[in-house]
């Protein structure tokens, strides 16, 4: 017990250290991080019963709790701590105190609307194909699938895309509003349709999505705390529909009636704890197992696709549905392990924070590098580490990739300017040029 008071204590003393330094927003990568995690853990501390969760599902003892919620707080504070020593080496962090919404907001350009657009598009046909028209319409049986590979691609553009549409509702034209709204609704209902707990989260970054294009509107702050807000709500409706017979968009005319009947106090803390499941799970993940842990996290942070690792063959899970999560395959190697990769997430998520606060605007670049952050925020608490690490290369990727294309684009604007002056001659100014055929 005095390890988790003094563990908190340590990060009270970071926390305020963070908050003289950076001011917080609603859009912060880091505290967005410290956010979900002390709600998830410390909520699961005093709020987690599991009586309502799964049958299966082990209850863990109050000493297995206290042990890793003691863990996850010395793991919160090694992030910051990396987060604090980017920041403290930093040349922009004067510009940290800048207020959010005094920001100049995300402005899309009509190609990249168009390929927001395309990107929902992408997502819509691709669950199509995953799961399958029949399936999509009705079916008996829960994650029955056609085509994981399509899954695993659709709900990564249904991440990126609720982003860009929510710039787009907020920034584009009245058609292009109407048909943001259109895409996303259309994704909703799919979602809805397979009962998954993405139905509660789209909306958050819809909203997320909007804001950054308009930072200081006070409709779009108020949509995000709305829709914070109705989240555990709007997750009582895909787990009520799993308890049907059958679920899909013929089903859907049953969900109204079906709320209905819920018992809200039940249901709201169904969802709580299927919120705050990441607790047990990480109790689970980090338990010895057969397989040896330190390969397992030299595993899960290989840059290289699995088929070329040994992850197929020596990939471990709670069960057929519910794999391990990152915070426990760290912890199950070591909390040194553990400590030491959030310090190197800290300065990656720092990184993009100073991003943020010191360019003054927000780019199509920079909101990506906002969702992969919140996506391994999610990532690391529901799924192993391999699937959260992928998020950070994502992101050092999606950086080469924008360092390259400003190189080129730099490149050929200064190859163009040596060619205009060029054909500028001494004495021969377009204003006083008079062509031979004139002399």
């Amino acid at each position: 017990m005095w390890e988790l008071v003094i563990s908190g204590i340590v990060l009270g003393l970071l926390l305020t250290a963070l908050w003289t330094r950076v001011p917080p927003t609603l859009v912060s990568p880091v505290y967005g991080l410290v956010g979900l995690y002390l709600f998830t853990f410390v909520g699961g501390f005093f709020g987690y019963d599991p009586q309502f969760s799964p049958a299966w599902f082990l209850s863990p003892s109050k000493a297995e709790i206290n042990t890793i919620v003691t863990e996850v707080l010395c793991i919160i504070s090694a992030f910051l701590c990396g987060a604090l020593l980017v920041i403290g080496c930093s040349r922009h962090r004067y510009a940290l105190g800048r207020p959010f919404k005094r920001m100049e907001g995300l402005r899309l350009s009509p190609l990249q609307i168009r390929i927001g657009f395309w990107a929902a598009g992408a997502c819509i046909a691709l669950t199509v194909v995953g799961y399958g028209p029949a399936t999509l319409w009705y079916s008996e049986q829960y994650l029955k699938q056609e085509d994981m590979l399509a899954n695993i691609v659709a709900s990564m553009l249904s991440l990126a895309s609720a982003l860009v549409l929510g710039s787009t509702a907020a920034r584009g034209s009245a058609g292009q509003k109407r048909l943001a709204f259109l895409f996303e609704g259309i994704i909703l209902v799919l979602m809805a349709a397979i009962s998954t707990r993405r139905l509660a989260l789209l909306p958050v970054l819809f909203c997320v999505g909007g804001l950054v294009a308009q930072p200081a509107s006070r409709r779009w702050r108020a949509g995000l705390l709305a829709a914070l807000i109705l989240t555990p709500f709007v997750m009582m409706i895909p787990l009520a529909m799993r308890e049907m017979d059958a679920i899909g968009i013929a089903t859907l005319a049953r969900v109204p009636a079906l709320v209905g009947q819920l018992d809200v106090r039940w249901q709201l803390q169904t969802s709580a704890n299927n919120l705050f499941m990441s607790l047990p799970i990480t109790i689970e993940s980090a338990k010895k197992s057969a397989v040896d842990p330190m390969a397992y996290v030299l595993t899960g942070i290989n840059p290289l696709p699995g088929r070329w690792t040994d992850w197929y063959q020596n990939q471990i899970r709670i069960n057929i549905y519910m794999p391990f999560n990152a915070v426990g395959d760290l912890l199950r190697a070591g909390v040194w392990v553990a400590l030491l990769y959030y310090a190197v997430i800290g300065g990656c998520f720092a990184r993009i924070e100073l991003r943020l606060r010191a360019e003054g605007r927000l780019g199509p670049v920079l909101l990506m590098l906002l969702g992969l952050c919140f996506a391994f925020i999610v990532f690391s608490l529901q799924y192993p580490l391999r699937s959260a690490s992928r998020m950070i290369y994502y992101m050092f990727a999606l950086e080469f990739v924008a360092l390259l294309l400003s190189r080129v684009r730099s490149a050929a604007g200064s190859q163009r300017t040596t060619t205009s002056e060029k054909t500028l001659q001494p004495g021969r100014n377009p204003s006083h040029w008079t062509p031979e055929w004139r002399r």
